[in-house]
């Protein structure tokens, strides 16, 4: 059945969990001292390795992340200098652009002073 199925048929009510100990469990509880001590020693250096990994682990990433700092630095670095960069090379523009306006200007006067020249030269003396 799926618990759907068992759902209904219980009327939504959660499932009882019971949980019997074992003659072996109570068995074990009344071994001697000397193998809970064994088991201690065990636990210990299993958890003295696990300290050490995670301890070598732990170095490993902290040169990771050092490392990521260094770059995303280095990448801030180089945006900042090509945002400096930029921002030179666009007040250049704006600076060029403003000049050659000024000299189409001019040519522009010297365009109309010859053209208004050269009327005055072509009109018939009266």
């Amino acid at each position: 059945s799926t618990v759907a199925e068992w759902s209904h048929r219980n009327l939504d009510q959660p499932p009882t969990i019971i949980i019997k100990s074992s003659e072996v469990d109570d068995g074990l509880a009344q071994q001697k001292p000397e193998f809970d001590a064994q088991n201690m020693q065990r636990l210990m250096e299993e958890q003295t390795r696990l300290l050490t990994a995670l301890q070598k682990q732990l170095s490993e990433q902290t040169a990771i992340i050092r490392n990521q700092a260094t770059f995303i630095n280095e990448l801030q670095a180089r945006d900042r200098e090509q945002s400096t960069q930029l921002t030179e090379a666009v007040q250049r523009i704006h600076v060029e652009m403003a000049q050659m306006k000024g000299q189409l200007l001019q040519i522009e006067e010297h365009v109309a002073q010859a053209g208004d020249e050269n009327r005055e030269k072509e009109k018939p003396k009266t």
